[in-house]
């Protein structure tokens, strides 16, 4: 009764000063073990991809500045390591993740972690929204689909 899981899904990262927002994809695909029909622990390697990276250049900064979530790279991966807790087809879930790869405006954010709430439309499928955090700061919130094999 273990399986594989993949996670896909689109957010929103509000901009510094102003009422738009910046673009951000999840993905992440790992390993779960199940404990009980309550209880299952999770791994696996997590990627972010940034739309719009941060700028330097005057009157970019500003517009692309995201406090911890601040890349110069499109891309931010790591490996995450949580449980999930399931109650019928509601999931609620947490992981903690060291990055492997993270040109941060920040240099000493090395951690991350995600919470969310999935509803499973079948025991394979399920509707998710997980917010990323840097720290105790919000990065965004990443709406997608969870798929189980």
């Amino acid at each position: 009764r273990n399986t594989f899981e993949v996670n896909l899904g689109i957010g929103r990262r509000g901009v510094f000063e102003g009422k738009n927002g910046l673009m951000k994809s999840g993905l992440s695909a790992g390993y779960n073990v199940y404990v009980n029909d309550i209880f299952m622990l999770k791994s696996g390697f997590d990627a972010v991809y940034y739309y719009t990276p941060f700028d330097p250049a005057p009157g970019r900064d500003i517009q692309t500045f995201q406090y911890y979530g601040t890349s110069y790279d499109k891309w931010r991966t790591g490996v995450i390591l949580g449980a999930e807790t399931t109650l019928w087809r509601l999931a609620l879930n947490a992981q903690m993740g060291r990055y492997l790869h993270y040109n941060s405006y920040y240099k000493d954010i090395n951690w991350f972690w995600t919470t969310g709430l999935t509803y499973y439309l079948n025991p394979h499928v399920g509707l998710q929204a997980k917010t990323y955090f840097h720290t105790s700061q919000a990065d965004f919130i990443n709406y997608g689909l969870v798929f189980k094999m």
